[in-house]
């Protein structure tokens, strides 16, 4: 993608319409909201009305891909209020199969078998739309992708080494992925409709009642008079709608428009500012108990609770954020930079006042995931009932019929990104399924690897930072869950810490060069230069790229072991996070020379690893240094004392 238009895209990726058109596009949203609200409520599966989950799936899909056709344009110079003929084409080429399989779907029950010339051509009509709704939505880079992936069955007969499968003939490849329960409307698409469908329409609601300027007001009257306080109130503020929204890069345009600009006020370098807002806004994705999509994903090719999930990425998010934070102050003290003046801040009590309330829904959906263990979307939905019954409390809070539509409308819209993409994945999946190619790649990297674990972590590593580049985190995840988390199971990893391990990396593309999204949006809205934001900001998010080799040697830092092994990894991690970033940021009590900060940065990278071994050695080195460095400013003193000063 071009980095001079990623905040441009951002900004104006959909259309906007009046008229006729917005009251087509409210009612496709009310429909979907509705539709889908029924279906996870249990009122379509009732002997009145019943359908089967196929049904649901591809009725849900349907309105997904209409309304990407409506609100998506084809191209950035495209007119922004009107759907032009070929849209109209397209819609058809979704609306005609979609409603064939609905309606046949009970009559037909059928796995590959027994298909007919017109449904094959049905099927090739639906996998060409939503090959260019993942364009649309994902970028060229993906659609790409999957034309590839839909080819390679039919060709992998012919091919060399570990891609050599069975092969397909077309006619099977588009009646598995059309008429078959593993195809387009499978499991993936399910996981979509229900518990990524409720967060979404939850995040909507807490967005329109007003909730993330609340969280970010909250943050400056918290942080904003502390030296650095700007880039503190990033933190706090990315925290809460990072989690929310499960986009870096919306994230960014949201609230990088407030914070960058105060951040540069208070004497932070353009790009170091962008990069903080970067960093900050990617690590919402690791907060539980709302977190980005792919957690949600993980949680079923996992097939375990999504509060599982959530639990385990406590202490990895924690380690990010607090690295972030010593960073942040380390660099202010270093470079004296002060607070916003109290004047110029809202005041802490009159905030909670105007909307403690906020906090209600969140505290319920934790109680609900985590105490009472009900399905991840039932909690959202007792959560955004919460939400609008103590929205009442406030005039300002409260969801009226406007607010109420524009939840819908920006839910309906949510759904876009999410829907079109896991319906284009499942190209990628059924090849994968169908020819081996997983088995044979994790075999492969097995075999290159020797059945090192380190050199196979690294090889992996490799494998999803390439991937990375050019994918948003969800179809990065997804395609390497299939084909590289086999290989790190295979040498002896847990599955579910595997798929963790690759969850990480899949969203440090967002924040590493040469391709990252979310650092170049904040670098437009910043001033500052594209790359140095980019390099600055995978300084700022080092424990993204450090952590996870630590908890595939020792999980404890993924809340798995004993609770007094996850204490002790975890008190002397949040040391070593400290120490680390007093060595990337060259001070701790004072200004660090080359020697401290090598011996800060070793000290930190032990004291991550859990194992009383490299602790002891760990805190041997960074108290060795704190020593130095306090032996230095007594004889800065004492020098200070004993120097006479001129008349």
């Amino acid at each position: 993608m071009n980095q001079q238009n990623i905040l441009e895209k951002e900004a104006t990726r959909f259309r906007i319409f009046k008229g006729p058109l917005h009251v087509v596009f409210i009612s496709l949203s009310i429909f979907l909201v509705g539709f889908l609200l029924m279906y996870n409520l249990g009122y379509l599966t009732t002997k009145e009305l019943f359908l089967y989950l196929p049904q649901v799936r591809a009725l849900g899909l349907l309105i997904i891909l209409v309304l990407t056709f409506m609100l998506m344009p084809s191209r950035s110079k495209e007119r922004r209020d009107t759907v032009p003929w070929f849209d109209g084409l397209l819609i058809a080429m979704v609306t005609i199969p979609i409603l064939y399989y609905f309606f046949t779907y009970q009559a037909k029950t059928k796995g590959v078998e027994g298909w007919n010339t017109y449904e094959l051509v049905l099927g090739a009509m639906l996998i060409i739309a939503i090959i260019e709704a993942v364009r649309r939505t994902m970028g060229m880079v993906v659609s790409i992708l999957l034309v590839v992936f839909f080819i390679y069955p039919i060709i992998s007969a012919s091919l060399p080494g570990f891609l050599q499968g069975r092969g397909y003939s077309p006619a099977r490849m588009l009646s598995t992925l059309y008429l078959s329960n593993i195809g387009i409307f499978g499991d993936m698409l399910h996981i979509v409709i229900t518990v990524i469908f409720a967060f979404l329409l939850f995040a909507a609601f807490l967005q329109i009642s007003g909730a993330a300027q609340w969280f970010t007001d909250l943050a400056l009257a918290a942080a904003g008079r502390f030296r650095g306080g700007p880039a503190k109130v990033v933190i706090v503020a990315d925290t809460f709608l990072g989690t929310v929204t499960g986009s870096a890069v919306a994230n960014v345009v949201a609230s990088g428009v407030v914070t960058i600009p105060l951040m540069k006020r208070t004497g932070y370098p353009a790009h170091f500012a962008g990069a903080v807002e970067a960093v900050s806004s990617t690590g919402g994705q690791l907060v539980p108990p709302v977190m980005g999509s792919v957690a949600f994903l993980m949680s079923q090719l996992l097939e375990i609770p999504y509060w599982t999930i959530c639990v385990m990425a406590i202490i990895p998010s924690v380690l990010y954020y607090v690295a972030l934070y010593w960073q942040l102050d380390f660099h202010a003290v270093k470079h004296k930079l002060k607070g916003l003046p109290p004047e110029e801040l809202p005041k802490l009590k009159k905030v909670l006042i105007r909307g403690s309330h906020y906090l209600v829904p969140i505290i319920v959906l934790i109680l609900f995931l985590g105490v009472w263990h009900f399905s991840a979307e039932r909690s959202a939905f007792y959560a955004l009932i919460t939400l609008l019954v103590v929205g009442l409390i406030r005039k300002e809070s409260r969801i009226n019929l406007q607010k109420f539509l524009n939840g819908l409308g920006n839910a309906a819209q949510s759904m876009i990104d999410i829907g079109a993409v896991v319906a284009g994945l499942a190209i990628i999946v059924t090849a994968i399924t169908l020819t081996g190619l997983g088995p044979n790649i994790a075999g492969g990297l097995v075999e290159v690897s020797g059945g090192n674990k380190f050199i196979l972590l690294l090889l992996t590593f490799v494998t999803v930072y390439i991937f990375g580049m050019g994918l948003p985190s969800v179809p990065a995840y997804l395609i390497l869950a299939a084909l590289v988390a086999p290989a790190l199971v295979q040498v002896g990893i847990e599955e579910r810490v595997a798929h963790f391990f690759i969850f990480f990396y899949a969203m440090l593309g967002h924040i590493t060069p040469p391709v990252c999204p979310a650092a170049f949006a904040a670098a437009s809205l910043a001033g500052a230069p594209m790359m140095k934001t980019g390099f600055q900001s995978m300084r700022l998010g080092i424990v993204l790229m450090i952590v996870p080799f630590m908890f595939v040697y020792n999980p404890v830092l993924l809340m798995i072991g004993e609770p007094v092994d996850i204490i002790q990894a975890t008190i002397t991690a949040l040391i070593g996070v400290t120490l680390l970033a007093g060595s990337l940021e060259g001070y701790l009590l004072k200004s660090a020379n080359v020697v401290q900060r090598v011996i800060l940065g070793a000290g930190g990278l032990l004291l991550v690893i859990p194992g009383w071994r490299t602790d002891l050695i760990g805190l041997v080195l960074g108290v060795s240094a704190l020593l130095w460095q306090i032996a230095e400013k007594r004889l800065a003193a004492q020098q200070a004392k004993t120097t006479p000063t001129l008349p």
